[in-house]
Formats: C-alpha cells, structure tokens, sequence
C-alpha cells in the first residue's frame, strides 16, 4: 500500500473541484476585494464625468477611462453591467465585440 502522508495534495487534479483551504478561501476573498475596490473606484470617476472606453490592441481588449486611467477586464465588465451605465455610441464592428465602445454613468 502506497503511504500517502508525502503526496502532496495541493498538486493533486481533483484539488481543483474538492473543498477549498483557508490559503484559497483567503487569495480569492483578496482578489473580489481587489475587484470591487477598483470597480467603486471607477464608478465614483464615471459619476464625477468621467466615461469608460473599450478598444482593441495587440489582440486583446483594453479598457480606459477618459481621465487616462486603465481599468482591468474584470472590473470593467463589473462596471458595464450596471444599470446606470449606458452605451452611447454605435461602435465599431469588431469581431467578438461588444455593442459599444464608450459608456457613461446616468443619472436618470
């Protein structure tokens, strides 16, 4: 019988869809918070003017506020699906794309 008290479970492919361990509870509560920081962050400088574009370099999309700022995908797409963010313009026709390109906060 093989002594599985040096096999190291961490490595293991059923890892993956098994029971979480502190260390992984604790990376990915980092990274939502990470996430949601960014996204108020982003939301409060939309609300102050501010309007989020999307374009397209070296093959993958790129997200920015007007004031120059970068936004990460994930927060960005946070962003777009609030209710309060409207698309304002027609954008181009780029494979895969979405049906905007520049979005902006709306108090209405």
């Amino acid at each position: 019988m093989r002594d599985d008290s040096s096999f190291d479970h961490s490595r293991s492919p059923t890892r993956r869809g098994g029971v979480q361990s502190l260390s992984e509870l604790t990376l990915a509560r980092r990274r939502q918070d990470r996430r949601r920081a960014g996204a108020t962050k982003t939301l409060t400088t939309m609300k102050r003017g501010a309007s989020l574009h999307l374009h397209y370099s070296a093959g993958r999309s790129l997200w920015r506020l007007s004031n120059g700022e970068f936004i990460p995908d994930e927060v960005a797409r946070m962003i777009i699906a609030r209710p309060e963010i409207i698309g304002c313009d027609d954008g181009l026709p780029f494979p895969n794309a979405q049906s905007h390109q520049t979005w902006r906060f709306s108090n209405d």
